[in-house]
């Protein structure tokens, strides 16, 4: 105390340990992280994939630990969940009607692990090149190994007897020996087809013209028709009368990837 003028002097300073930042909550995380792939122009829905992924993470981390910031997570956290996605998870958890036929299924597949586990890469590894965390816990954290099955192609006879199976006097059936048909015919991904327009389909040269927006790539895309199928795909724009959507449902609504 200086008693001149009765104020305190500051000398020797008297450092506190370790005062932390505040830290984001992993949801303010997940919307920081979107924010950045929607600015390198990422797709919606690999997006839109990648934001249901966290979402499965952070519904785990809250039944387990609370609500923790995104500091708080750790290499062995992560494991702790891989392990449960492996072994625990229920399988359809939560689908509308696939979980009833899958009660005592737990676990699931490689596969399916090392999709969640390549998007956790991605979340933390950004956050750590942003400076938004100091250490990045997915640095040790290895994808699952998974076998390698051979795949055994249809027989002829097989193939034969599965294009026979559709009734073809049934709407719905016909419309799925067509999208059987295209598959085959040009190697056509089952998405594709839920999705394609018309206007992709050039009935003149006997092609389908998929725009970049719709590959992965971000290439267009020329898939080469046989004359068979282009004839079944006329007549199926002829019978629906939709405008839009190629494909659709008996009740003219667009069929879905697990329709």
């Amino acid at each position: 105390m200086d008693k001149r003028k009765g104020k305190r002097i500051v000398g020797q300073r008297e450092p506190v340990a370790n005062i932390g930042l505040s830290s984001y909550t992993l949801e303010e995380a997940v919307d920081f992280v979107v924010r950045i792939k929607r600015a390198n122009n990422l797709k919606e829905r690999t997006i839109s994939g990648y934001i249901q992924n966290m979402r499965y993470f952070i519904d785990w981390t809250n039944e387990r630990y609370g609500e923790i910031p995104i500091n708080q997570v750790t290499t062995d956290m992560l494991r702790e969940y891989i392990l449960w996605c492996s072994n625990d998870k229920e399988y359809y958890a939560g689908h509308p009607f696939k979980s009833e036929f899958n009660k005592d299924r737990r676990g699931l597949s490689p596969a399916s692990v090392n999709v969640r586990i390549r998007v956790l890469r991605t979340f933390f590894s950004t956050l750590y090149e942003e400076e938004v965390i100091s250490k990045n816990p997915v640095r040790n954290v290895s994808l699952m190994r998974q076998d390698v099955d051979t795949v055994m192609p249809l027989t002829e006879d097989e193939l034969k007897r599965f294009m026979k199976a559709p009734d073809q006097s049934q709407w719905a059936q016909w419309r799925d020996y067509i999208i059987m048909t295209l598959i085959l015919d040009c190697g056509i991904r089952l998405g594709e087809i839920c999705s394609l327009e018309k206007s992709e389909v050039d009935f003149v040269k006997k092609q389908i013209v998929l725009p970049a927006s719709k590959n992965k790539n971000r290439k267009s895309r020329i898939l080469p028709l046989s004359t068979e199928t282009t004839r079944l795909l006329k007549q199926l724009t002829v019978e629906s009368s939709e405008h839009f959507i190629l494909i659709r449902r008996t009740y003219s609504q667009p069929i879905m990837g697990n329709n």
